[in-house]
């Protein structure tokens, strides 16, 4: 396995020289890495999982795709920009386990058997792509992000960065930050650090989770705001309404002071309540 990851390094180092004739574009968000300890951390990462299907979203040139491809019997890439689909066909030739795969992979990630998303996330689809992940069966991610988001997603109620997509994000997944790598980690550098992420779910999604969805959609527009006259506005917008001493657990906190456990609960509220008024229906 040394032997073969050395040979993939070198491989890919040989292959930068060629990069300067793609047409790399800031609107994909296309930041390709040249450090091989990017691919050595993802199949640290990895190997802790032990996956035997990975989905990669973004494969572009296809260096981590032969990384990650080390580790597990199969990987499909997923590749949306058609430039890159022959330099990548061409450079994977030799591996018979991946599977290439032209199209926006965000929204392929339900469509597959595979049990674990990888990506050197394009910045530009990184929320979509995290709540896709939340919403799907996969039970594992490993994910290069923005720096930025990632601290966001690890930040505590209470915090300047606590926001939506890290209730949202929490609620369904543990994270845990694997190590950061600089701007000089990819070509063409992005004006961001990055940090390798590994998700992994410790509560199942299914379509009764969309009421939670919207609750925390329409409270943290007013996130600085009491919570409890924000999710009594949220229950007005319902056309329902609760007793006062089912809300005393919010006490005066904000709604960007609320713990996952206060979502829960404020989501098992409004759960309850609907389906006690028939106003709620199962999807």
């Amino acid at each position: 396995m040394i032997n073969e990851l050395l040979s993939d390094c070198v491989k890919m180092k040989k292959e930068l020289r060629n990069i300067s004739r793609l047409l790399l574009t800031k609107k994909l968000s296309q930041h390709l890495m040249k450090d091989c300890r990017i691919g050595y951390s993802f199949l640290e990462a990895l190997g802790t999982i032990r996956s035997t299907c990975l989905i990669e979203i973004g494969s572009g040139t296809g260096f981590l795709t032969r990384f990650i491809s080390r580790v597990t019997k199969q990987v499909i890439a997923v590749e949306f920009d058609l430039r890159l689909i022959p330099y990548l066909r061409n450079y994977l030739r030799d591996l018979p386990n991946v599977h290439i795969v032209v199209g926006d992979g965000k929204n392929l990630i339900n469509s597959c058997r595979c049990d674990t998303l990888v990506s050197n996330t394009p910045y530009h689809i990184s929320t979509p792509l995290l709540i896709n992940f939340v919403k799907s069966n996969l039970k594992h991610a490993v994910l290069m992000l923005q720096k930025e988001i990632t601290d966001r997603l690890m930040s505590s109620p209470g915090s300047r960065e606590y926001s939506r997509i890290t209730a949202f994000v929490n609620t369904f997944v543990t994270v845990n930050r694997v190590r950061d790598f600089p701007s000089s980690s990819f070509i063409p550098e992005p004006k961001v650090n990055s940090s390798l992420v590994v998700l992994a779910r410790k509560r199942a999604w299914d379509c009764s989770w969309l009421l939670y969805e919207d609750m925390l959609r329409h409270i943290f527009t007013q996130r600085r705001k009491l919570a409890k006259k924000v999710f009594r506005n949220y229950l007005r917008k319902l056309k329902t309404t609760v007793s006062e001493e089912r809300l005393d657990f919010l006490g005066s906190k904000r709604v960007f002071e609320l713990s996952i456990e206060d979502l829960l609960n404020l989501h098992k509220v409004v759960s309850e309540e609907l389906n006690h008024t028939n106003k709620f229906r199962n999807c």
